[in-house]
């Protein structure tokens, strides 16, 4: 059986060097490559394809929109995200988008066909798939760390959030600190973005 693949990564060059890894490894076909989410979508409609993978940084919609409207398109479908992109809060957001697969563009060479021709054989365990590693990762946030995730991403500060809560600012810091900790990020603008990606979640439904 052949692995029928679309590469999508707004670098032509980039894409000529995956087709090139791919199609020299035996069992996989490129079908089709796109520049953006727009054309890629165009491409899944007139060419059948049995994993797609994609980068994240991708111009206008990105590539974790890209997943879900190719997933909701076609289900069946196989998403492998290859991308230099890989802390935690991104690889947990590429699962839920519906994600088989996460691959770290510094993994060895022949990871990505390997992960490809996996994943069309339904295998259970994929080599260097970052999602391995967020079962033992992953540490629920308490109801008060959402309601301030919730409220920083709405663009209180912590002050306010204090007030809000009837805490003092040091207790706020404190549990963005252990925010931060539980998800595995470095910087406060990673914990606003997970919040602002989550704005609309219920505060049972998040991580």
């Amino acid at each position: 059986m052949t692995a029928k693949v679309m590469l999508v990564d707004d670098h032509p060059i980039v894409r000529r060097g995956y087709r090139a890894l791919l199609e020299a490894s035996g069992g996989i076909t490129v079908m089709a490559e796109a520049g953006a989410p727009l054309a890629a979508m165009r491409a899944a409609r007139h060419c059948a394809i049995d994993v797609a993978v994609l980068d994240l940084r991708l111009p206008g919609a990105g590539g974790l929109r890209l997943c879900q409207r190719l997933r909701r398109y076609q289900p069946q479908l196989r998403v492998l995200i290859f991308s230099a992109q890989s802390d935690f809060v991104t690889v947990r957001a590429a699962r839920v988008a519906g994600a088989r697969a996460f691959l770290d563009k510094r993994a060895p060479a022949e990871a990505l066909a390997s992960a490809v021709l996996g994943l069309v054989r339904g295998d259970v365990e994929i080599a260097h798939n970052a999602f391995a590693n967020l079962h033992t990762a992953e540490r629920p946030l308490t109801d008060r760390e959402r309601a301030i995730v919730r409220r920083l991403a709405a663009g209180e500060d912590a002050r306010d959030i204090a007030a809000a809560l009837a805490i003092s600012p040091k207790t706020v810091a404190n549990h963005v600190y252990a925010v931060r900790d539980k998800l595995q990020v470095d910087s406060l603008a990673e914990v606003l973005r997970y919040g602002v990606d989550r704005g609309a979640a219920p505060a049972g439904g998040w991580l």
